[in-house]
């Protein structure tokens, strides 16, 4: 039971952090290509209205493969640490 709650802690919060970063990536992403695309598209609206809804869409976007993606990368750095693969560069 020793070694359980210490392996379980540390998955979740990497889990949480993959979730994170994920969710930071499509905010930041949505927040830059959001406002040159609206250029083209819709031009009554102000520069910060622009930059808050890619913001906000990034984020929506990003959180449809935000959980997938980091069970994904928990499982192939999880395969990496037992087998001990070195990490790339």
């Amino acid at each position: 039971m020793g070694k359980i709650t210490p392996f379980i802690i540390t998955w979740i919060c990497y889990f949480f952090a993959y979730v994170s970063m994920i969710l930071g990536a499509g905010a930041t992403l949505g927040g830059i290509i959001y406002p040159i695309a609206s250029l083209f598209m819709d031009t009554d609206l102000g520069i910060w209205t622009r930059i808050s809804e890619g913001i906000w869409l990034g984020f929506r976007y990003a959180a449809v493969w935000a959980g997938g993606l980091s069970i994904v990368l928990c499982f192939m750095q999880g395969y990496r640490t037992q087998k001990g693969c070195p990490k790339r560069s």
